[in-house]
């Protein structure tokens, strides 16, 4: 009976002089081995994930514990409406304290005006960056936690807070969602509300996509008035250097200003190409209030080869 038994090939039978060859697979690799490599890969991840963590809670104080619904990690807030107002409450709290003796009722109604430059002189010192850290992370959580519940006054209050902080920032990542979930929604916004957010947008479509008809579109539909965002997007379609600089600079809105210096360095690139191919020498103080950058900013920071001869620069030697 033994002699009608299957044997697979290649295989030996139990009076070979080999010994069997264990924990290999099909191509002969050593299955132990790859187990080895795989466990030391998934370590590796893990700790990756604990770093990005960490970057993200690494303020030195206690969280409340709320996770990111994107991350499946917790939905709480989701199910909670008094935790959203009392986490809402507690994250302006903590972005108050970054100005210092800021008054905090006023911070609740607005934050237009602050600077983010201010965080420098506030109490947090050397902390501000990792606190303000938190307080983004903290926004983006109670965020999620609205976006399938019907907006009301709170989730309006909650994305305008967002969208004037990161605007400020030039946090465009969290901005321009926070912008075009309100539009999604903009029956709950004010006519005031509503051109706030637009502009920002129209400008970011501009000077950061690069997106002319775009910006132009939301222009049109929600600002057809507004002449001077109406003169900022043309001057930077049709590349008038002198017409935009003047109005970059002499904008005193932090977050419309900190999205047009998206479009700074290439404005002063074409700049100073046109002013290359137009004149031989220029007087050195119209030459700054022209591109509001002295000589050896534009070195510095353009790459600009122009030498200064006394009170004029020399942009191309006659040949």
């Amino acid at each position: 009976m033994s002699s009608n038994c299957y044997v697979p090939p290649r295989s030996k039978g139990r009076g070979s002089s080999k010994p069997a060859q264990r924990n290999r697979g099909s191509s002969g690799c050593n299955v132990g081995a790859i187990h080895k490599g795989s466990s030391a890969q998934m370590v590796s991840s893990q700790e990756a994930l604990d770093r990005r963590r960490q970057r993200f809670d690494s303020t030195g104080k206690p969280d409340t514990g709320y996770g990111l619904i994107s991350r499946g990690e917790d939905n709480r807030l989701q199910r909670d409406a008094d935790a959203r107002r009392r986490y809402f409450d507690e994250i302006q709290r903590e972005f108050a304290q970054l100005f210092g003796d800021l008054d905090y009722a006023s911070l609740v109604d607005s934050v237009r005006g602050l600077s983010m430059e201010e965080i420098v002189v506030g109490e947090c010192g050397s902390d501000a960056s990792d606190k303000l850290s938190h307080v983004m992370i903290s926004l983006r959580k109670l965020r999620e936690a609205l976006l399938n519940i019907k907006p009301d006054d709170f989730t309006k209050s909650v994305f305008l807070f967002s969208i004037r902080i990161s605007s400020r920032l030039g946090l465009y990542q969290t901005y321009i969602p926070s912008i075009t979930y309100l539009l999604r929604h903009d029956e709950i916004l004010s006519r005031s509300e509503l051109k706030e957010i637009t502009y920002l947008y129209s400008i970011h479509l501009a000077h950061f996509n690069g997106d002319n008809l775009g910006a132009l579109e939301v222009y049109f539909k929600y600002s057809p008035q507004d002449i001077r965002l109406k003169r900022i997007l043309l001057a930077w379609r049709t590349k008038n250097y002198a017409d935009w600089l003047e109005q970059y600079h002499g904008e005193c809105d932090i977050s419309r200003k900190k999205i047009m210096a998206f479009g700074e360095s290439k404005m002063i690139t074409h700049a100073t190409n046109c002013i290359q191919k137009s004149y031989f020498q220029l007087p050195n103080r119209y030459l700054e209030s022209l591109l509001h950058l002295t000589l050896d900013q534009l070195r510095d920071k353009h790459g600009c080869s122009w030498t200064l001869n006394g009170e004029n620069v020399i942009i191309r030697v006659r040949k």
